[in-house]
This record gives C-alpha cells, sequence and structure tokens, in this order.
C-alpha cells in the first residue's frame, strides 16, 4: 500500500512540475499524502520498503526532471511540512523535495488583474488547477492542536460566496497559503478601474454576494471574519463575490509588523471599539466588528474609490483613525451624499457603521434587508448571472472601440512621421510590405541654399538663438515649398535641399519648379526677421542644378 501512495504522489508531483516549467518562483513544499491511506501504517515496519520505493521511484521517474522525494517523516503534531485537506485522518508525512521550478508568478494573470489592474499575486498548478498562493512571512510555524483545528474550520467552508482552501505549506522560508483561483481580480480593483461601467444592478449583485458570504462565515464554526476588505472580496470567473483571507490566524499573523502606510490603511475597515487594540490578523475580531467593515465596503461600492474618499483630500489615514477612535459625537464616518445611491443603501450603511457595536444590525438582519431592496434590481439566478455578463461584455465592447481608435491613432501618427522622413511612395511601399527597389531618375533639378555670413552670425549668437534662427527659418521655407512639386531632402546646418523630379516624374517641370520655388524663398527671405536681432537682415545664398546647367543667385 505504501508503494501505491508513494506512486499516487509522484503523479502529483509530476503534474504539477511538468505543468510548471515555465516558471520562475522556487519553492520548497510538502504535500501531506497520508490522509489518503486507508489505515494508520507502521512506519519503522514499512521503513525499509518506503526506501526501496523511494530509491526506484527518484531513479527512475523523477530524475529526468530534477524532482527528488525525501525520505518518510514522523507523525504530527511534531511534524513539519505542508498540511492539505483531510488532515484529521492523517498519521505520516511524505514530503518531496522540489529544487527545479515549482510555481509560477504570471505579472498579467492574478487574483488582482481584472481588465489591466496592476496588483499581482502568484499563481500555482495543483492537481492540473489554477491556484492562488500567499506568502506569509513568517519564521516558525508549531504544528499544534490549535492550527490544526483552525485548519479543519477553513478546510469546511464551502459556499458559493466564499474562496476555498486548498493547502498550505508551513515550513520556514517558504510559508505559503494556497487558495482557490478569482481571475476576475478584487472588488477593490473593479471599483477603482474607471474604464469599467457599473450600474446599480450590478453593484447590488457584488453587495448581495458579500452579504450571502458573510451571513454563512458567521453561522460557521468560524464564527467571525475579522479582516473583511474590499481587497479581500475576490471576483472568480462567473462575476461572483468570494470572500477569503479568513480564519487560519495562527497561519496568517506574522512575526514582526512593520507599521508603515499599508498597515495604517488597513485599518480604515476596523470598527473604533477594536482600534484601541493593535489591529494584526489573529486579534480580537467579533461580528458587530465585520457589520462595521462592512459599511465602510458599502461607501467604497457607492463612491467607486477607497475608504474616506473623501475626507483623505484633507486629512491623513492617521488623522481619520485618531477621529474614529476618539468616538466624537457625530461619529466621524465616510461621507456619502443620497443623491449617489439608493436610498435604502444609504440608511442599510448608516445602520451598520454605528458606534455601538449593539446597535449594528446582523449579517442574517442585513441579508433579510437587501433581498428588500433587490426587488426590481435582480429577479432570479440565471437573471443576475446573464445581467452581469451583459454588463461585462458591454464594457469589454467599449474598452475595445477606445483601444481601436488609440490604435488608429498611433497608425496615423507614425505614418506622418514616416511620411518626414521618407518620400511618400517609398513610405507606402514599406508600410504595404514590400521591397523598396532603387531607381534612377535621369531629370531632376536640385536646389541647394545656406545663410550667407552664417559662422559670423553664429559667433554674435548663443546656442538657443541659433537654433530658434534655424527652426523658424526652415518652418517658412517648408510653408513656401509646399505650393510645388518638390521634396525636401534633408536640412544640415543652415543647408537646405530640395529636389524637383522624384520621387515622382514631372517630365520637364522639374526646373520650372524649383526656379519658381527659389524665387518664392527669396521673397519670403525678405520679409524674414530674426528674432534676437531684428533690425539684421538675413540673406541666403541659392544653388540650382539641372541637366548639367548650374545657376547662382543671391
Amino acid at each position: 500500500m505504501m508503494v501505491g501512495q508513494l506512486l499516487l504522489l509522484v503523479d502529483i508531483i509530476l503534474n504539477v512540475h511538468i505543468k510548471s516549467i515555465h516558471s520562475t518562483i522556487h519553492y520548497n513544499i510538502g504535500v501531506l499524502m497520508a490522509s489518503k491511506l486507508d489505515s494508520p501504517f507502521d512506519l519503522e515496519r514499512c521503513a525499509p520498503a518506503v526506501d526501496l520505493a523511494l530509491e526506484d521511484v527518484n531513479e527512475k521517474l523523477l530524475s529526468p526532471h530534477n524532482v527528488k522525494l525525501h525520505k518518510v517523516q514522523a507523525s504530527y503534531p511534531s511534524c513539519s511540512g505542508a498540511v492539505a485537506p483531510g488532515l484529521q485522518k492523517a498519521r505520516y508525512l511524505i514530503e518531496p523535495l522540489m529544487p527545479d521550478r515549482y510555481f509560477r508568478r504570471k505579472s498579467n494573470d492574478s487574483n488582482c488583474s481584472l481588465l489591466g489592474a496592476h496588483v499581482y499575486t502568484n499563481v500555482g498548478i495543483y492537481k492540473g488547477s489554477r491556484v492562488a498562493i500567499k506568502k506569509v512571512v513568517k519564521k516558525k510555524v508549531d504544528v499544534n492542536k490549535k492550527l490544526l483545528w483552525e485548519i479543519k474550520q477553513v478546510r469546511d467552508v464551502t459556499h458559493e460566496n466564499t474562496v476555498r482552501f486548498v493547502g498550505a505549506c508551513i515550513e520556514y522560508p517558504c510559508v505559503l497559503i494556497l487558495t482557490e483561483y478569482c481571475p476576475k481580480g478584487s472588488l477593490k480593483d473593479v471599483l477603482q478601474n474607471e474604464q469599467l461601467k457599473l450600474d446599480w444592478n450590478f453593484r447590488m449583485c457584488l453587495i448581495h454576494d458579500i452579504v450571502k458570504g458573510m451571513t454563512y462565515l458567521h453561522s460557521s464554526e468560524l464564527g467571525v471574519h475579522g479582516k473583511l476588505r474590499s481587497s479581500n472580496c475576490l471576483i472568480d470567473g462567473r462575476f461572483v463575490v468570494k470572500i477569503s483571507d479568513f480564519g487560519l490566524n495562527i497561519l496568517t499573523t506574522p512575526s514582526e509588523i512593520t507599521k508603515d502606510s499599508n498597515y495604517y490603511n488597513k485599518l480604515l475597515w476596523v470598527a473604533p471599539e477594536l482600534l484601541p487594540v493593535t489591529v494584526i490578523p489573529g486579534s480580537p475580531a467579533t461580528q458587530k466588528g465585520d457589520v462595521y467593515s462592512f459599511s465602510i465596503i458599502l461607501e467604497e461600492i457607492v463612491v467607486r474609490g477607497g475608504p474616506y474618499e473623501v475626507a483623505k483630500q484633507f486629512l491623513s489615514t492617521e488623522e481619520i483613525l485618531k477621529r474614529v477612535q476618539e468616538r466624537e459625537f457625530p461619529p466621524f464616518r465616510p461621507d456619502v451624499s443620497g443623491a449617489d445611491c439608493p436610498h435604502d443603501i444609504k440608511l442599510l450603511m448608516d445602520k451598520c457603521w454605528l458606534d455601538s457595536p449593539e446597535d449594528r444590525p446582523t449579517f442574517e438582519t442585513i441579508k433579510s434587508d437587501i433581498r428588500t431592496i433587490m426587488k426590481g434590481y435582480c429577479e432570479n439566478l440565471m437573471d443576475d448571472l446573464l445581467r452581469r455578463m451583459e454588463q461585462y461584455a458591454n464594457n469589454l465592447e467599449v474598452l475595445v472601440e477606445e483601444k481601436t481608435e488609440q490604435l488608429s491613432q498611433e497608425k496615423r501618427r507614425s505614418e506622418e512621421l514616416l511620411y518626414q522622413v521618407l518620400p511618400r511612395p517609398v513610405a507606402q511601399q514599406l508600410m504595404a510590405g514590400d521591397m523598396v527597389q532603387p531607381e534612377q531618375f535621369e531629370c531632376v533639378t536640385v536646389y541647394f541654399s545656406d545663410i550667407v555670413g552664417f559662422t559670423s552670425l553664429c559667433a554674435q549668437s548663443s546656442p538657443m538663438q541659433v537654433v530658434n534662427l534655424l527652426n523658424d527659418l526652415y518652418s517658412t521655407f517648408d510653408r513656401v515649398i509646399g505650393a510645388y512639386d518638390v521634396y525636401k531632402v534633408e536640412t544640415i546646418g543652415d543647408a537646405y535641399m530640395v529636389v524637383s523630379g522624384l520621387p515622382e516624374r514631372n517630365g520637364d517641370n522639374h526646373a520650372r519648379e524649383i526656379s519658381r520655388m527659389a524665387l518664392a524663398i527669396l521673397e519670403a527671405v525678405q520679409s524674414f526677421s530674426i528674432q534676437h536681432k531684428p533690425d539684421a537682415q538675413l540673406k541666403v545664398r541659392i544653388g540650382i542644378h539641372s541637366d548639367g546647367d548650374k545657376f547662382l543667385s543671391d
């Protein structure tokens, strides 16, 4: 039986390892398979068979994949490694050592990546399915009865509006929690994404999902969440909100607390009666505290921003927390206009953030109120889902139109830039992907000009004055030549070169076009004014070459 269980473990390891061949993060993770056994077995009696099986498996199956299995460890509660569903039946631990890539980080495929969101999470493959990986900053995890009980509690949480617990690794330095992967991101990202259009039908469905998930959690063995925030409300592929980051207080409490801006920002969802306590994962939490946190999420949904969106314009996060903790009268709460949401939602919000915990409603009461409010919004589950899908599709259509227009604008800019650098026929051939063949032109007229006394003029001017002079002069020339069948080749210093008869042949008109253009340039120069020397008259020297004849004019 032990060999069979070992091969089953090997199959899972290979499945994960091969599918994660492009990973970038190295993890040493253990997988608890002892729960698969029908009955406990004697470790000492099975040790020789296990050693032999390990040797055979490592040599024949795992060696090509740079994977190796550890020897069987001791039984819990003193064992270390990873724990997974089925823990209460576990007796022994088998640890795979996987120095090669096990999980991968996907910068554009995360729990916070709805329509181009910017927050990242680790994503891995477990038993052929993607899972979200949360890393916990913890130096040591003691496997004791309390931890095992907390793991059992979160494992037993099964509801359509809660994130499913997959497993965990409790071995330093990779203390990890594996949960269900929600590809559409968090509620926080959805609300702050201005490109996403959210009508009140959609928002009511989001609120209803949160209430259903919290009602279930409060009636479960967990009894309380304690860390309810918009970032912990994830959205799955069916646009259903799922509550995450509940339970596992021992595992999720970091060894050290850094009181930075992120720490204080998380306290904005904490009820005032809990703020005097150092609020960290694992600190005292209450059901009425969760109700208060829900009211802050309601404010976020209404204003489509962060908590205390209006107050943050003139108060720092620490100042806001101080005013909330002082419990002044009337209590300091987010500023929400009744015109921004349905009247019933505003009333519910006000009840949920009342200063006295006893006066706040329970989630059972909130659930009943939401059902009444939702009449006329989401009639049934199918209508709800179809409405969400339609809303999402409409948003995608708007985004596609905007991106298409942006692409068209960038394409036009690129074409204009290319036309400025190359002759139009050549640029068109390049954009069409055609090969540009060298071509000889027999009948052309070439124009050259420069500024008379340019060297002495530069000596009397600053570099920026020279730049402005040339820019003004060549802008004038460009306006003049636009009326003639000519092509500007280049400008080098004070030299200006134009040609007629190419890239499109114009018969014998090339000499006439260049000559008329030259006369027009001379006339424009007569009225040209130098910005830093308004009294000086600019002069240009012009040379024309056509069919072997050369003409000079000053």
